[in-house]
């Protein structure tokens, strides 16, 4: 190679970086400048005991209900018990009826519940819901929007400790977003009190043949920013220019 193609050589070398970087250095400000998703949850347990026998364990929550953002305007439900007791095998405590509040602002009615069987475990796919703005009383713990019944004849069809039910819930609302966090409201007050949400655990007591109306006192909500997609185009863009200097760059980026 003569020394002018050469010279013309490293210009267009040159060139090409200088372009290069300065689509790299966009995508980095982009990335400063534009957060990723929020991906946030509610997490609500039911640990108050307020009309009835309380359930064995000292441990709660005994019901766990965790709604997660999982889309634009989708909220997924995961149920579960995680304190409940067996007791006597043939009679363990399960969970007949769930009670949950919902954003008054927004039609409840106009709620679409979905169930995931792939991610049901451990009892019947058979279930009730009900959908009524401040009309599902969950006897002296208010009233609620939302009521899940569950079956409470026998034992496989029950929902028991180690059962998990999911949900994916959208809105056919006009114009109307829904998030987690439209979950965590208080009931109308009963005469025990106002809850997040409620719940009719079944089988408790001596012998395990009374019941309990328990609720839930607080709630917990988590936000975790995802990363940001344009960290991702940056990265490919930190390997291109280490593969205009050379492959073992490049190799050092994917291995090491």
């Amino acid at each position: 190679m003569n020394a002018d193609n050469k010279k013309q050589e490293q210009r267009t070398n040159a060139k090409s970086l200088r372009i290069l970087g300065l689509v790299c250095g966009a995508l980095l400000i982009s990335s400063f400048v534009t957060q990723g998703a929020i991906s946030s949850s509610v997490d609500i347990g039911i640990n108050h005991s307020y009309n009835g026998t309380a359930p064995h364990s000292s441990t709660t929550p005994w019901v766990e209900t965790l709604f997660q953002d999982i889309g634009p305007n989708t909220v997924q439900l995961t149920i579960t018990a995680p304190n409940l007791t067996s007791g006597h095998l043939a009679n363990p405590e399960f969970l007949q009826s769930l009670y949950l509040n919902y954003n008054d602002t927004k039609s409840v009615t106009a709620l679409q519940f979905t169930p995931v069987f792939s991610q049901w475990q451990g009892l019947s796919t058979a279930y009730s819901l009900g959908l009524s703005k401040n009309n599902e009383q969950a006897s002296t713990g208010g009233s609620y929007d939302i009521l899940l019944g569950f079956q409470s004849m026998g034992v496989p069809s029950q929902f028991n400790q180690g059962d998990t039910v999911v949900f994916d819930i959208t809105t056919t609302q006009a114009n109307t977003t829904l998030s987690s966090l439209d979950f965590a409201f208080k009931s109308v007050p009963g005469t025990a009190g106002s809850f997040y949400s409620a719940g009719l655990i079944q089988n408790t007591g001596n012998n395990n043949k009374q019941s309990d109306y328990a609720g839930s006192d607080t709630f917990t909500f988590i936000s975790v920013p995802e990363p940001a997609s344009g960290w991702a185009a940056a990265g490919l863009c930190l390997a291109a220019l280490g593969l205009r200097k050379g492959k073992t760059s490049l190799v050092g980026l994917l291995v090491g």
